[in-house]
């Protein structure tokens, strides 16, 4: 796992829609419980903001993917 590729989510914590800089066309994204499962499953969004409100309260792990399936994962909190 890669940690040093530049993305971050805005606002953190949230509870409608955040929006993750950084992302490319190409990219894709999970969204993890705390236990591994996965919620979430996309390709990056156009506009880069994506919906939680579907997510309960709580603390998230979004996986980000690129083309060269290295990988960043940021904390996500729902509130």
């Amino acid at each position: 796992m890669c940690n040093d590729l530049s993305y971050s989510i805005i606002p953190n914590p949230a509870s409608g829609e955040i929006q993750i800089k950084g992302l490319k066309n190409s990219d894709y994204l999970l969204i993890n419980d705390m236990l591994g499962e996965i919620l979430m499953k996309f390709d990056a969004p156009a506009n880069n903001k994506i919906n939680i409100q579907s997510l309960t309260h709580g603390f998230y792990i979004l996986q980000v993917f690129n083309a060269g399936n290295r990988v960043a994962s940021l904390k996500l909190i729902r509130n």
